[in-house]
C-alpha cells in the first residue's frame, strides 16, 4: 500500500506542541475527540460540533469526572480541571 505524504506527520522532540489541525471523520468521531482532548493541558478546542445526542452524553459524563466541558452551537470546549487527592472524591 503506497504512503501519502500527506498522512503523514513527523514530530521531533525538544519543543512543546502547538497548533490548530483539522481532521475529517464521521460524525460519532467527536465523543472520541472529546476524551482525547483530556490528554492535552489547558483547554481544547473543537469546532464544526455535529448537534448529536453522543455530543450531550459524553458532557455530562466528563463534567461528572471533574471536567469543565462547555457546547455552544458547533464549538464544544473541553478542559480538564486537574484535582489533588485531597480535593477528589472517591466512590464508596
Amino acid at each position: 500500500m503506497a504512503e501519502n505524504n500527506n498522512d503523514v506527520l513527523h514530530v521531533e522532540g525538544g519543543r512543546p506542541l502547538n497548533g490548530t489541525i483539522k481532521v475529517r471523520g464521521a460524525k460519532n468521531f467527536v465523543s472520541k475527540a472529546m476524551v482525547a482532548a483530556l490528554l492535552a493541558p489547558g483547554k481544547s478546542v473543537l469546532k464544526n460540533v455535529p448537534e448529536i445526542r453522543d455530543v450531550h452524553v459524553v458532557s455530562d459524563l466528563l463534567r461528572l469526572h471533574g471536567v469543565d466541558v462547555d457546547v455552544d452551537g458547533p464549538t464544544c470546549c473541553v478542559c480538564m480541571v486537574w484535582m489533588s487527592r485531597s480535593t477528589a472524591t472517591t466512590a464508596p
